[in-house]
């Protein structure tokens, strides 16, 4: 019979993995991290340096953090960049549910095109909106992000902040990664 061995390893262990040795899609591709096929997408804001800064997120219908981003500003740029890391992570989804900012539509069609099969945008800020996709009805509605927005809130008020948008970058996308792994990966490596 064979052993199982289990070794603890702390988020700065992760953090200089992925520095070293890959991207953030190839360390959740690795981990065997998948995610579902309705998006949900929102900014919001957060005081870092005594200034105003966006993070733009897009999560799953199973929470799982597919991209975050942090800029300066709210605009469409900072949404696109976004939107693409997603996109780069966890390929074409096929509905993306957000709230009612006027520029997400310009959005999803800049980094997903028009042509077949189009991704589905769904506008549902704090109510639910019935769609029927494959078959099955889904009650979708923004309140998912919008309350993975407050929790992560809450953490960052306990830290310190950070020296430059950079490094608050790369926490963000080694949050994301450690955020997914406390679901799915850790199953999958147990099966290693």
């Amino acid at each position: 019979m064979r052993k199982k061995f289990r070794t603890k390893v702390s988020p700065w262990t992760v953090c200089k993995w992925a520095r070293k040795f890959g991207s953030i899609k190839h360390l959740a591709k690795h981990l065997g991290i998948q995610f579902s096929k309705i998006w949900h997408m929102d900014e919001m804001f957060i005081k870092a340096k005594g200034k105003i800064h966006y993070i733009f997120a897009v999560i799953d219908d199973k929470s799982k953090v597919i991209a975050l981003h942090i800029s300066e500003r709210r605009d469409i740029k900072s949404a696109i960049t976004c939107l693409r890391k997603a996109k780069n992570i966890g390929g074409k989804p096929e509905i993306i549910v957000t709230d009612k900012w006027n520029a997400y539509p310009r959005v999803i069609r800049k980094v997903f095109g028009r042509r077949k099969p189009k991704v589905k945008h769904i506008v549902a800020h704090f109510r639910k909106e019935l769609v029927v996709h494959n078959g099955k009805i889904h009650a979708l509605s923004n309140n998912r992000i919008e309350g993975w927005n407050s929790w992560f809130r809450r953490i960052y008020r306990g830290m310190r902040g950070f020296k430059s948008l950079v490094s608050f970058q790369r926490f963000l996308d080694i949050f994301g990664l450690l955020w997914n792994l406390k679901s799915d990966a850790w199953e999958f490596l147990e099966g290693l």
